[in-house]
């Protein structure tokens, strides 16, 4: 007799019923899903179906609203308390209504007897038990802990829906400011600016991409990098004003834009739809039985022509502007030796571009000393040339594991013989390098120890013999030329870099650059692989061999 069916609402309830729906969707969805999740992380049995969750919530609460009932999600500290008490299987769950169905109907008496304050207790303290620090230290190290901490006083001060509906705003906020966030790199050389945009340029990055293009003085040349994946109408119309008044007081621009033509094609006809996505050069690095397009059964002419295609198709429009400036000379930042290993990829490993390094490779990164036996002057003339000519002012030296000169030398197997003479005598300049790694010592060693340790002495061998060099030594004891030794680990992909005490240590990844003045500025560098863009042609000697 006390039910009475449900009721429709009237005209002056529908805000009531909307926000009560809204709710259940936010709030007992989003809760139940999370609660399924961690729950999972308790125990080893069959994972959760996160489609039938809400299904069965769903159905739950449309019959739960029907008899007149509350709303019905899942909890995480009854689902913790099962969890722990030995359920693994959906089945734990339904048993654990049968038993709140059976004390409802049974033992409401005795129920009604527990002190609200205790449950309330309970509550706290098993809330507290899933509180994790470690991934409370995961949110601030990704910049998270601010909406954890916003969510979490909304909560308590205003309650749980109105807290994950301020969660869900900020994380909203959070995102938009990432995902519409641009960075400006600005370099002044002679008379001759460089400007490079990266992310997505919306109206929220026009202020700071104006305020370093304010800076520029009248009269400059200016060369304008854009990599942007998306660029709206006001950021368009910012930079191309710009454009136009710089040009009038006698400046020039030259606008190359990296990824997408965002600019020429606002100017002539409409932009893409959305935001848009590296195409061929997102797996540029890959090799080619890794990336569509290319016929692993080809010849290998058909994949080097397959390669030059796609290189005309997709990346020369995009260098023609910077190789017109390099094309009379060249002012690399470093020598880089490294081994004629086809895994091994200067340019990528350091993250260089054309006019960055001058680069020798050969067979175990060897330089054999000056004057030494068998001679070779190949290496020499490449050392004197970059030392002298180009006046490099860094000259860096990079080993890799599983090497197979290092290999031969451990095993003895490039010793020279009727098929393999030069190899053989060119191997020979390895020498020093076995008896400075104690050969003695390697064989006592496990294999990969013993090519690690090889390897990474043979790197600092051949700094040494850099050194007998005149042009190299002089130019080491005047203070400008830096000597460096590297060592690229194949399996990790990851590099090392020698450190003063002599022990290679891995190379750090960049920290994410913290808020700051929004015209950063970039400082030429001695260190390898920090190539600080393309230099004025004008500026540059002519060094061209």
């Amino acid at each position: 007799a006390a039910w009475s069916g449900p009721a429709l609402p009237g005209t002056g309830d529908l805000h009531g019923v909307a926000l009560g729906v809204v709710a259940v969707a936010l709030v007992a969805s989003v809760e139940s899903l999370l609660c399924a999740i961690a729950v999972d992380r308790l125990h080893e049995g069959p994972r959760v179906d996160l489609n039938r969750e809400l299904v069965g919530q769903g159905c739950a609460n449309t019959a739960s609203g029907a008899l007149g009932g509350l709303p019905i999600a899942g909890v995480i500290v009854r689902s913790t308390t099962n969890a722990r008490a030995g359920g693994r299987t959906p089945l734990a769950a339904m048993l654990h209504g049968v038993w709140i169905l059976v004390f409802i109907a049974l033992f409401a008496h005795a129920v009604e007897l527990i002190p609200l304050a205790s449950l309330a207790g309970l509550l706290v303290v098993i809330g507290l038990q899933m509180v994790n620090l470690a991934h409370l230290r995961d949110l601030r190290r990704h910049r998270e802990a601010g909406i954890y901490a916003g969510a979490l006083l909304a909560v308590v001060v205003f309650g749980l829906l109105e807290g994950v509906v301020i969660g869900f705003a900020l994380s909203v906020l959070v995102s938009l400011r990432r995902l519409t966030r641009v960075s400006v790199l600005t370099e002044e050389r002679e008379g001759r600016w460089h400007i490079v945009v990266q992310g997505s340029l919306t109206f929220l990055g026009v202020p700071r991409v104006a305020h370093v293009l304010r800076t520029v003085p009248s009269g400059a040349h200016v060369d304008l990098d854009l990599h942007v994946d998306f660029m709206d109408h006001a950021a368009f119309e910012s930079l191309h004003s710009w454009r136009l008044d710089h040009e009038r007081t006698g400046g020039s621009v030259d606008i190359d834009e990296v990824h997408e033509n965002w600019y020429e094609r606002q100017s002539r006809q409409a932009p893409p739809d959305g935001k848009t996505a590296p195409a061929g050069l997102a797996r540029w690095w890959a090799p080619w039985g890794m990336r569509g397009g290319f016929d692993p059964a080809a010849p290998p002419s058909g994949l080097l022509l397959s390669g030059a295609r796609e290189y005309h198709a997709d990346t020369a429009g995009r260098m023609r502007a910077l190789m017109s400036r390099l094309a009379h000379c060249q002012r690399p930042n470093a020598l880089f030796i490294t081994c004629a290993d086809s895994r091994v990829v200067p340019n990528l490993i350091t993250a260089s571009g054309p006019g960055d390094l001058f680069t020798v490779r050969n067979i175990g990164n060897l330089v054999p000393p000056r004057g030494g036996e068998p001679a070779d002057d190949s290496v020499g003339a490449a050392v004197e040339y970059a030392a002298t000519v180009l006046e490099v002012p860094s000259v860096v030296v990079c080993g890799h594991s599983h090497c197979g000169a290092m290999k031969a030398l451990l095993e003895g197997t490039g010793e020279p013989d009727s098929e393999l003479g030069q190899l053989g005598r060119w191997l020979a300049h390895g020498g020093p390098s076995l008896a400075r790694a104690d050969r003695a010592r390697l064989r006592s060693v496990p294999a990969p120890e013993a090519m690690r340790s090889l390897s990474q002495a043979n790197v600092v061998q051949q700094l040494e013999n850099l050194l007998t060099y005149p042009a190299v030594r002089h130019r080491v004891e005047q203070g400008r030329l830096e000597l460096s030794g590297m060592y690229y680990d194949l399996e990790s992909a990851e590099v090392h870099v020698l450190g003063a005490d002599g022990a290679f240590t891995p190379v750090l990844a960049e920290p994410e650059p913290a808020e700051g003045p929004p015209d950063v500025r970039r400082t030429a560098s001695a260190s390898p692989g920090t190539g600080t863009g393309p230099r004025s042609a004008e500026a540059a000697p002519s060094s061209t061999p």
